[in-house]
């Protein structure tokens, strides 16, 4: 089965599509470096490690600085009966010093005076308070596992970048491979553009020579006028193919492109078998929905965490008065620790814990479902290849089939034998048969691009993710 393969590459290969050393490999080192796309993924991985930071700051204490200044009226008052308590006994003071002076025994009297009932206000009219607070999460189980999960999304993100780069380097061969493409068919169309005009000239003779009607002169033309359009179609093409591969390089979109000499292919064609287990033990997509599955075990760990309580030391330190001002009259220091424990909460916590084991079913179904698709990926892909190789092939054989009756109706017209509609129908079909051969060959190697990619056969080193953003 792998014979045919290998026959198709010898006999119509250029190109090594993991050559170190070919225009292909720099192109794809150039759009891993470049394409616009890439780089959004690869921000959204350096996003996550900065909320992973953000995440591994909350164990660390909080120093923050706090100012109020007040100005309240009217609220709460506090009655205080101090003169309803305090007059009577300065009354019977006031009568025993009163006594005692008259007859000489003291010379101190307490003056008759009423103390008035104090009324004080909970608000104080005027109040400031500035202080620093340091706080410091002693046990706070949300905090570990938020790290954690973090942590976690972070290699989910790095997984998403690898992925990308995967698919990135699949398009850009397969863009490669189109513009190639419309490269082989210009140069084919050329040289069939000779065999037009040599039929033009053949037919101007004979017409000269009284051997042939005008009308075929004339039909002559009328297919160099038909070659004519195919070419236009054929630079459109052209055109096409260089701006979409010069997007995916993120270049200037008519930016020339190197072509490659034509040498010995080199694919790594592994059975399908082996295909598959490659599949499933490198493709990105799968290891971060393992990843995906082990956030889940953490997110059902952290909600069931929830029952127990969280404890926080504050210690506090700051003035406090009726005046803005700073003095030791005014200072103070405050050291709490605080535990807080959610006894109750309406069955909170234990509906969030059953939401969290249906997320992780949800995601072990996902990897079942993800696990047979890429299997059917590389059956397909492993098939469509396959029938590809076939097709150059049965293409080669046809062109030399068609060259060979081309040759023969020629030297049958030249003889007289044949129609000019059978000299045309024939290069017709070695133009056409030309035209599959180059189609179907590069369609071969698109196909390998594919095979490559959801078999996980080129190499995606892992570089730092954000080198290029640095």
């Amino acid at each position: 089965m792998w014979r045919s393969f290998l026959l198709a590459g010898i006999i119509f290969s250029f190109l090594s599509l993991n050559g170190q050393d070919s225009p292909l490999e720099g192109y794809i080192q150039k759009a891993l470096e470049s394409n616009l796309k890439l780089k959004q993924k690869q921000s959204n991985y350096r996003k996550s490690t900065y909320a992973l930071k953000e995440a591994k700051g909350l164990f660390y204490p909080k120093l923050s600085f706090n100012a109020r200044y007040s100005v309240a009226e009217g609220g709460r008052t506090v009655d205080l009966p101090v003169g309803d308590m305090l007059n009577p006994v300065y009354a019977s003071l006031n009568q025993i010093t009163t006594a005692l002076a008259e007859n000489n025994l003291t010379d101190r009297i307490f003056p008759p005076r009423q103390i008035d009932n104090e009324e004080i206000e909970f608000l104080r009219p005027k109040e400031h308070e500035t202080k620093l607070r340091l706080s410091q999460p002693i046990f706070n189980t949300d905090i570990y596992y938020n790290s954690k999960i973090k942590e976690e999304m972070t290699q989910v993100e790095q997984y998403n970048v690898e992925a990308y780069k995967r698919q990135l380097v699949s398009e850009v061969q397969t863009a490669y491979f189109n513009y190639l493409k419309t490269l082989e068919i210009l140069e084919h169309l050329e040289n069939t553009k000779k065999l037009i005009k040599e039929n033009i000239r053949v037919n101007r003779k004979l017409f000269e020579n009284d051997k042939v009607t005008k009308e075929k002169v004339y039909r002559a033309q009328t297919e160099l006028k038909k070659w004519q359009q195919k070419k236009a179609e054929a630079v459109k093409s052209r055109q096409m193919a260089r701006a979409y591969f010069n997007f995916l390089l993120n270049r200037d979109l008519d930016a020339e492109i190197e072509s490659m000499e034509k040498q010995d292919i080199d694919l790594k064609i592994l059975k399908r078998e082996q295909a598959t287990q490659q599949a499933l033990q490198k493709r990105e997509e799968l290891k971060g929905l393992d990843t995906y599955n082990s956030i889940a075990d953490k997110e059902l760990e952290r909600t069931k965490s929830n029952m127990f309580p969280t404890l926080n030391a504050v210690v506090d330190y700051g003035f406090q008065g009726t005046q803005y001002e700073f003095n030791k009259n005014q200072d103070f220091v405050l050291a709490s620790v605080i535990l807080e424990w959610n006894l109750f909460h309406g069955r909170k916590n234990q509906n969030k814990i059953e939401q969290a084991r249906l997320e992780k079913k949800i995601v072990n179904q996902k990897q079942e479902e993800l696990r047979n698709q890429i299997r059917l990926e590389v059956i397909n892909a492993y098939y469509d290849l396959k029938a590809a190789g076939k097709a150059v092939e049965a293409s080669r054989q046809e062109k030399q089939t068609a060259k060979k009756a081309f040759r023969i109706t020629q030297k049958k017209y030249q003889q007289g034998k044949a129609s000019l509609l059978e000299l045309i129908d024939a290069r017709n079909s070695m133009t056409e048969a030309g035209t599959d051969l180059i189609i179907n060959q590069y369609k071969f190697y698109g196909k390998y691009a594919q095979y490559e990619r959801v078999a996980a056969l080129y190499p995606i080193h892992r570089k730092n993710i954000d080198e290029n953003e640095k």
